[in-house]
């Protein structure tokens, strides 16, 4: 009701800005879509400057924008696009060894996820998973519950070049992991953990496909070059 009442007058409005000057909205969310917009949007804000305080949605009536609106307007949301040629080839790397790796850990029961990439560099995400509940849930081999189906898989577009596949198997393998549960769930934490442990136990494997991976990047610095 304060803020309702002192933005009716454009003196008070017009100061508070200028005291006040790094606002930042937090709309309702209702939607599962806005929920994964504002985890994109605190993500990239904390990357991009700490000094920004988030504020009630009510501040909008003083001229504020909202988290979203500022992030979408500096290009810190995910814009996603299909793999390339040579994307397609490193994910196919990273997929092969990932059902070796993890059968039974992983659920494969729908096949591997969708490729997507994450074109902008801006982005605060190197990954991110497209997740659906999962019904009947399972229990995998490791005793973890299952909840929900991966259905589409993104990595940075930044990540595929000759030196980037560990930076892309990890990232792969954490968004896996959110068939469990979300971030900040003790179900995601502990397969995760359990994940960690079987990449440090197939390392002799990790290795013969990093250097499939290599060999592939380094296929396309030659066309590049010739290019």
């Amino acid at each position: 009701m304060l803020v309702r009442k002192t933005s009716e007058s454009p003196t008070v409005t017009s100061a508070f800005r200028k005291r006040y000057p790094n606002l930042l909205a937090l709309r309702p969310i209702t939607t599962i879509k806005e929920r994964n917009r504002r985890g994109q949007a605190r993500a990239w804000l904390n990357s991009y400057n700490r000094d920004y305080l988030l504020v009630q949605g009510e501040f909008v009536r003083f001229g504020y924008m909202s988290l979203e609106e500022f992030c979408e307007q500096n290009g810190g949301f995910v814009i996603d696009d299909s793999p390339g040629m040579f994307e397609d080839k490193g994910f196919e790397v990273i997929e092969i060894l990932i059902r070796e790796l993890y059968e039974g850990f992983f659920d494969f029961t729908y096949g591997m996820p969708t490729r997507k990439i994450i074109s902008n560099e801006r982005a605060s995400y190197h990954g991110m998973a497209t997740l659906f509940r999962r019904s009947p849930v399972l229990v995998n081999n490791w005793g973890v519950t299952v909840r929900y189906e991966v259905r589409e898989l993104y990595l940075k577009r930044s990540a595929f070049h000759t030196n980037g596949f560990y930076n892309s198997l990890s990232t792969y393998v954490h968004e896996m992991c959110h068939q469990f549960g979300g971030d900040s769930s003790n179900a995601f934490s502990t397969g995760l953990t359990y994940a960690m442990e079987i990449l440090l136990q197939g390392t002799k494997l990790i290795e013969e496909y990093k250097k499939k991976w290599e060999t592939i990047f380094s296929a396309e610095n030659d066309i590049s070059k010739k290019d």
